[in-house]
């Protein structure tokens, strides 16, 4: 999820590059949004296989970017916000 991955940049980003620091805020950020959304990945965000061409055209045709990505973003932007 790219929500997820942006996620990860600003716990870098606002943490530095020491692994010792950052791994445990990526890992209860994980926690947190499995917690919300039961998983991280886009495939299981979705319900469709994202890495497949077929998988982008059938979550496009069903709307799952404007209808369900949005919430993923606002949830990563809430987690967020609490950690930083």
């Amino acid at each position: 999820c790219g929500a997820v991955t942006a996620a990860y940049m600003v716990l870098g980003l606002a943490h530095g590059p020491q692994e010792r620091k950052v791994f445990p805020k990526v890992e209860a950020f994980n926690k947190e949004f499995k917690a919300r959304h039961g998983e991280l990945g886009c495939s299981q965000l979705l319900g469709v296989n994202m890495a497949a061409k077929d998988g982008m055209k059938e979550a496009k045709r069903k709307g799952l970017f404007k209808t369900r990505c949005p919430n993923y973003v606002k949830s990563a932007a809430e987690i967020l916000e609490k950690m930083v």
